[in-house]
């Protein structure tokens, strides 16, 4: 059975979008969605949007730092990916740029190379011998496990090339 949906007003909207956003952080693509999902009509919208940014429920900015360190810390993703996700959202470059530069390098590389150790231990333990074939699959898999997860190459085989000898 299809739960009938009851049409939003704006000030409805809102309310919610008030609601949300005190207790987690939104982005402007976000709150469009939900509008949209909500049915609430364009200009409608950019009133609710400028309201929310008015009233300090949105900031991009704030956003960035926020998604930044916790897809880092939290998910593990590289700043490829980090930076793929927010482009996708619509948050302009100079957020991001701001964003990456609070990731002190060290820190983000260790980070890397716990994760890239971690997926060789996992593959080596898995792998009979150590031919030369062999090392060239194992290195090539945890390539291409470091590009999932959104990792530079340079860092990436800077690394696998301490790890793997």
């Amino acid at each position: 059975m299809q739960k009938i949906k009851k049409k939003l007003t704006s000030e409805q909207a809102l309310k919610r979008l008030q609601n949300i956003c005190s207790k987690q952080e939104k982005c402007i693509f976000d709150i469009k969605n939900k509008l949209f999902e909500w049915q609430i009509d364009s200009c409608q919208t950019e009133k609710i949007i400028s309201t929310l940014i008015e009233q300090n429920f949105v900031n991009e900015e704030r956003y960035t730092e926020f998604f930044v360190k916790d897809k880092l810390n939290i998910n593990k993703w590289g700043k490829r990916k980090i930076e793929y996700i927010l482009k996708h959202k619509q948050i302009h470059e100079r957020h991001i740029k701001k964003a990456f530069q609070n990731i002190e390098h060290n820190d983000y590389k260790k980070i890397i190379e716990k994760e890239i150790t971690k997926k060789h231990t996992s593959l080596a333990l898995n792998q009979k011998n150590t031919s030369v074939r062999n090392k060239f699959i194992l290195k090539n898999k945890i390539l291409r496990f470091a590009e999932s997860r959104g990792y530079e190459m340079e860092i990436t085989l800077e690394i696998l090339n301490k790890i793997v000898k």
